[in-house]
């Protein structure tokens, strides 16, 4: 069985996390952005957001974790701490490599998130948006005790309007899995 293995996130990560983030948005996002945009300018588009993100030096707020597999990155979570005054911090992406789908990783991530917010002390109050569309991932929220407690329309990476739920936690150490 493969050995997986999680870690910070560093900036070398960035071609790496950016290509897993365009074949999660390929795989998942169908319908939601424009087929244009999945089989065209994606992959560089998410490659520029992770080169800036990635060179920034506000670690002691913002992390992310990645999850290898012998090696192989097969997941990522990305936080930014105290990000909003009135739901706290914000999980920023999740995203697993569609091969690995349904095999506990999502949980795992979510796990090591909840416990870089609290080794940072940042606020224990978690949020993310997930897509209206995507039932796939509002369920997961939703059987990782999330609650939705709002609904906006926002602009994609494309351009394109669509509805989004924030997803809340009270406290982000509900997310910390008995080990």
């Amino acid at each position: 069985m493969p050995e997986l293995s999680l870690r910070l996130m560093q900036p070398a990560d960035g071609p790496g996390v950016a290509a897993l983030h365009a074949a999660s948005w390929r795989s998942v996002y169908r319908g939601i952005l424009t087929d244009a945009f999945l089989d065209g300018p994606v992959h560089e588009d998410r490659a520029q957001v992770w080169e800036a993100r990635l060179q920034r030096t506000d670690a002691d707020t913002n992390f992310g974790i990645v999850a290898e597999s012998d090696g192989v990155l097969v997941g990522f979570v990305y936080v930014i701490g105290n990000a909003d005054p009135g739901y706290g911090t914000l999980i920023d992406n999740l995203h697993v490599d569609p091969s690995q789908r349904s095999s506990g990783l999502g949980p795992r991530l979510l796990d090591a998130a909840a416990r870089g917010i609290a080794m940072r002390a940042l606020d224990m109050r978690l949020h993310l948006w997930v897509f209206a569309a995507n039932v796939r991932a509002r369920a997961f929220y939703a059987r990782m005790r999330g609650t939705e407690v709002e609904m906006i329309e926002k602009l994609t990476a494309d351009g394109l309007l669509a509805t989004e739920f924030r997803v809340a936690w009270d406290d982000a150490g509900a997310l910390i899995l008995a080990r």
